[in-house]
């Protein structure tokens, strides 16, 4: 059997068969959406880093979470998170050692129960300040006081 189409018809059946892989693809994408909400391209003061995320899944609940974050230089998995509540923010501290005065990057993945894995789209970056700052007290000195104040911010 030999089949025989017009141009204009493989045209059409091409044309269906990308807008219908688009249609897919958007469709997987927008499936579930993490959004990284704490540590977001900033400094904090401890090892314990308190990663803050939020998950929202448009067709399954979300079965689990899963922390990566690269501390070591390579992005590794750091923490599972199971009790998963849809569109709501999720705490957790996690202790990376030897961190103070490091910049990192973390990334969160989930899955909705019907194996489709989301990520979000890009890793987002945070340092470690676990130094304490030295304060030296040069005016007035220690147990006395000034009566006539004038203060200067630098």
């Amino acid at each position: 059997m030999i089949i025989t189409m017009k141009k204009s018809q493989l045209k059409s059946i091409f044309v269906f068969a990308v807008l219908f892989a688009l249609f897919m693809v958007i469709a997987y994408a927008t499936e579930s959406v993490i959004s990284l909400n704490y540590p977001n391209n900033e400094w904090v003061r401890s090892n314990t880093i308190p990663f803050n995320f939020t998950a929202n899944s448009t067709s399954a609940s979300i079965t689990y979470c899963a922390l990566y974050a690269n501390n070591s230089g390579t992005f590794a998995f750091k923490a599972n998170y199971t009790d998963i509540t849809n569109a709501t923010k999720h705490e957790s501290g996690i202790s990376l050692n030897d961190s103070a005065g490091f910049t990192f990057g973390w990334n969160m993945t989930c899955n909705n129960g019907s194996s489709d894995f989301s990520y979000n789209g890009s890793a987002v970056a945070f340092g470690v300040d676990g130094s304490v700052p030295s304060i030296v007290l040069d005016s007035p000195e220690s147990g006395s006081y000034i009566t006539n104040l004038n203060v200067t911010l630098f």
